[in-house]
């Protein structure tokens, strides 16, 4: 029997070499069983890259704007060669789908890749569908597009419904978290007394609230808290360590490498790390170090916020503090440290939860079924 022919599926981002979004290439490695090209704007050596790959020029905004005015959605310039060339490499490379990764590539590429003619998905992620919304230009852009798109995906409730706010509704819209592979983030022998926080040192993931939290208890508790990544909040976060007296007992690592954070994931004790909403709104997703954290099945103690509550219960998975309330947090940090018997439960919670209902396989299967690829 002739098994009929099963087309690829186009990845459209910026970029696939960002450390922070590991889920891009994933996407690109896994989704569609692995029948993918790429799409991005970031020159991108061929030799080092392991799909055929088409790279966009980003339209100057006043020639979208023009472009969105015009007739039928005719398109000029650099916007008509990404049109024009878009859609002969998916000709070429027998492309039947394309989803576009954050709300912000859709606006660098417009009608160009709606009129692909190719049944296109957006899937937001965190300040694509929320800080980035202040900006008129970028919501104008997004209104435009958004009613060309085959369906959304928001790895959040909390980020369909900001898009909903500002009148971007679809109606095909789906939430699916980003997933974690939960072959690799496992639980491993714990260093006692390991805290860690994952993540770029920025407003939103807010170090300076846990190390005033983690001051509090990191004495009386024998805890060590640990840093990887890096950001504008660094020099003010060590400079607070520093001066509460703490600087010994809390480490800032940089950014490290994938492999390097699974390591010591699996080996930490504890996972903190303190959300909040800076003035800007710019939110989460569900963000995929706590999915990491959890499939570790570590202890966590983090806030309420965005994604987060989808999938985090107060005292059944994790614990959870409103953002701000340091003294809570320090106080979660406490109990947690006091009691084995909570921080087993807890983690074995996390990590019964990430396997049945956050790896990557579950959130893959599911976009497969919403955009309607052929298996």
């Amino acid at each position: 029997m002739i098994r009929k022919k099963q087309d690829n599926l186009a990845i459209v981002t910026r970029g696939f070499s960002a450390t922070s979004q590991t889920f891009v290439r994933r996407h690109l490695d896994y989704l569609n069983e692995g029948r993918t090209v790429g799409v991005g704007k970031h020159p991108i050596k061929a030799q080092s890259f392991p799909k055929p790959l088409y790279v966009y020029r980003k339209s100057r905004v006043n020639e979208y704007l023009r472009a969105f005015n015009l007739p039928g959605k005719d398109m000029c310039g650099s916007a008509a060669r990404n049109r024009d060339g878009i859609r002969e490499f998916f000709d070429s490379n027998e492309v039947s789908h394309a989803l576009v990764e954050f709300g912000y590539v859709a606006t660098d590429l417009g009608p160009a890749i709606t009129q692909s003619g190719r049944p296109v998905y957006c899937m937001f992620r965190g300040n694509d569908a929320s800080s980035r919304l202040n900006d008129r230009i970028y919501l104008r852009l997004l209104k435009q597009v958004f009613p060309d798109f085959s369906g959304i995906i928001a790895v959040s409730r909390h980020l369909l419904s900001k898009l909903e706010q500002q009148g971007l509704v679809h109606p095909r819209s789906i939430v699916v978290p980003s997933g974690v592979d939960t072959h690799v983030f496992r639980p491993g022998p714990r260093e006692a007394g390991y805290c860690l926080c994952v993540g770029r040192l920025v407003e939103k993931k807010s170090p300076r609230p846990l190390i005033r939290a983690f001051a509090m208890v990191a004495d009386a508790n024998d805890l060590t808290l640990e840093f990887i990544g890096s950001g504008p909040e660094e020099l003010t976060a060590k400079a607070l360590a520093q001066q509460l007296g703490i600087s010994e007992r809390v480490r800032f690592a940089g950014d490290l490498p994938h492999d390097e954070v699974v390591t010591r994931m699996a080996k930490a004790s504890f996972y903190f790390q303190h959300f909040q909403t800076p003035a800007n709104g710019d939110t989460e997703g569900m963000p995929n170090v706590i999915q990491e954290a959890m499939a570790c099945g570590l202890p966590i103690v983090t806030t309420w916020h965005a994604g987060i509550p989808d999938h985090l219960e107060d005292g059944i998975n994790a614990r959870l503090v409103q953002p701000g309330d340091m003294d809570g947090f320090a106080s979660a940090i406490s109990e947690l440290c006091a009691s084995v018997p909570q921080q087993e439960r807890l983690g074995t919670a996390a990590r019964n939860y990430a396997v049945e209902h956050l790896d990557y396989r579950i959130s893959h299967q599911r976009i497969e079924q919403f955009m309607g690829l052929q298996k």
